[in-house]
């Protein structure tokens, strides 16, 4: 979206901005709802037999509709794994943290 620059008061600046970031906030939470739906799918029936119209049905929109947050479905797939491999490092991290010895500058025991 292409905007002119004009003299706008701080008002019309904070609900341009508002509306912005609201159009930002909606396409984010139905790339998430995507994200469930096929997550879902594809645990239940398997990456190879669910279809992106399986997903929109799922979700009460067409096909196109959801072709407009992911190119294909290879892209719902790679963000799903995506997701769940930060999920599983987080958690390695997280036992990594907790069994860590404390650092010690004087001798290793």
């Amino acid at each position: 979206m292409r905007i002119q620059r004009r003299n706008w008061n701080c008002e019309q600046q904070w609900l341009l901005s508002r509306a912005l970031l609201s159009e930002w906030e909606q396409t984010a939470t139905r790339r998430a709802r995507i994200l469930k739906v096929a997550e879902e799918h594809f645990r239940r029936i398997g990456h190879h037999k669910t279809s992106v119209a399986d997903i929109a049905s799922e979700l009460g929109m067409s096909p196109a509709n959801v072709y407009r947050f992911f190119p294909s479905r290879d892209a719902i797939n790679e963000s799903i794994c995506g997701r769940i491999v930060n999920e599983v490092a987080d958690i390695g991290f997280a036992i990594a943290r907790a069994n860590a010895r404390p650092w010690r500058n004087s001798t290793y025991s």
